[in-house]
């Protein structure tokens, strides 16, 4: 059975918007927690909890964020 390429632009789509959203995902949500430790003035600790608690968030944001926008190019 032949595999049908009218798919393929689709799919491409789909694996950039995937892409963008797991690097540039993990790059935001790496950063901010060091952000956050060093900008907020409170001691290291609950700095690292409140910035790691944050991430999730900014991570959650990034995927809906990349599969939210008009293009994949936009994503990246």
């Amino acid at each position: 059975m032949a595999r049908s390429t009218a798919h393929t632009p689709l799919l491409l789509d789909v694996l950039s918007r995937s892409l963008a959203a797991l690097l540039g995902g993990y790059g935001l949500s790496v950063a901010l927690p060091v952000l956050v430790g060093l900008l907020l003035p409170v001691e290291r600790g609950p700095a690292t909890v409140t910035a790691l608690l944050l991430s999730f968030l900014v991570y959650t944001g990034a995927f809906l964020w990349a599969f939210g926008v008009r293009s994949h190019r936009r994503a990246w």
